[in-house]
């Protein structure tokens, strides 16, 4: 399955254009077929057109996403009951001189930690949103 799949979780459907006049399917990209080979790549980028935006908006919908679950992250982890008893772990797979690669903790963090961490992504995040 190509790269481009995963991107995009919205989709965008192509239609006749007879279906377009007699259903009055809703319509925001036309795509003029080639009438000579030099003219194909016109045909071929208007036909990306689509794609390209539900590629885009997925990525913008993604983004809120994260944020949004960076936000419902902060109230979980600032409850004072979850801070009186839990940590943070973040493990990775990590490698040394003995073989195969193992799961080793490289953070944890105790409850005031977790929120500080938390809050420092979201305007990292946030710029992320307007590139």
């Amino acid at each position: 399955m190509p790269v481009r799949a995963h991107l995009d979780v919205v989709g965008h459907r192509k239609f006749d254009v007879t279906e377009v006049f007699s259903a009055l399917v809703p319509i925001n990209n036309i795509v003029i077929k080639a009438q000579k080979s030099e003219d194909e790549w016109l045909q071929e980028s208007m036909e990306l057109i689509g794609e390209w935006r539900a590629i885009f908006r997925s990525i913008y919908i993604k983004w809120s996403l994260a944020l949004n679950g960076l936000q419902v992250a902060l109230e979980r982890y600032s409850d004072p009951a979850w801070q009186a008893g839990k940590q943070f772990v973040v493990n990775s797979l990590r490698t040394d001189q003995t073989g195969p690669a193992k799961l080793t903790q490289i953070a944890v963090w105790d409850g005031h930690e977790t929120v500080e961490n938390h809050k420092a992504v979201i305007p990292y995040l946030a710029c992320l949103g307007n590139y």
